[in-house]
Order: structure tokens, then C-alpha cells, then sequence
């Protein structure tokens, strides 16, 4: 070989080989920094994912509460209707069952 060949090798033989490390560096660093990202991302995702379920389920209460609210102050209501006496006639007072002219439960309504 020449000398002029052997300076050329030595003086590309080093270029290269730093070359091929710093690809392996910065492929090593892009995989380590999307890896990265990829948890920072789904962990604020699965956040914002449990703070809007949050929300539905708080919507979904404060639309139900007042069903409830309703439910329980009308079986007060019955249940204390039930127990004083009432001055609403039986059902069967004046209708006989089958008649036509008995429109509704309490007649004369």
C-alpha cells in the first residue's frame, strides 16, 4: 500500500467509526426520549380519561338526586297519609265494579 492509501485509511477509518457511535448514541437517547414521552402522554391522557369520568358521574348524581328526593318525600307523604285517617272515600264507595259510569277510582271526579 501506499502511504498516501494509509494516511486516507487512518484518517477515515477513526471518522467513521465515531460516526457509527454517535448514530448509536442518538438512536439509544430518541428511543429513551419517546419512551419517555409515551408515559408522560398516557398519564396525563388516563388523568384527564378519570377527571371527565369524574364529571359524568357527578352529572350523572346531580341529575338522579332530585328523582330520589321526589321518591323518598312522596312515600313520606303516603306513608303519613296512610297512617292519619283521610277524608277521601274508598274507591269502592259509589262505583260498582264494571260500571260505565265510573270514570275514575273516586267518584263524582
Amino acid at each position: 500500500m501506499r502511504p498516501r492509501s494509509k494516511f486516507l485509511l487512518l484518517a477515515i477509518l477513526p471518522l467513521l467509526v465515531s460516526l457509527g457511535l454517535i448514530a448509536l448514541a442518538i438512536r439509544q437517547q430518541q428511543q429513551d426520549l419517546s419512551r419517555r414521552e409515551r408515559q408522560v402522554v398516557e398519564t396525563a391522557y388516563m388523568a384527564s380519561k378519570q377527571a371527565e369520568l369524574l364529571n359524568y358521574v357527578s352529572l350523572a348524581r346531580s341529575v338522579l338526586a332530585p328523582l330520589y328526593d321526589t321518591r323518598s318525600a312522596s312515600a313520606r307523604i303516603s306513608a303519613s297519609t296512610a297512617t292519619s285517617s283521610s277524608s277521601i272515600p274508598a274507591a269502592t264507595t259509589c262505583c260498582t265494579r264494571g260500571s260505565r259510569n265510573c270514570r275514575t277510582r273516586i267518584c263524582g271526579t
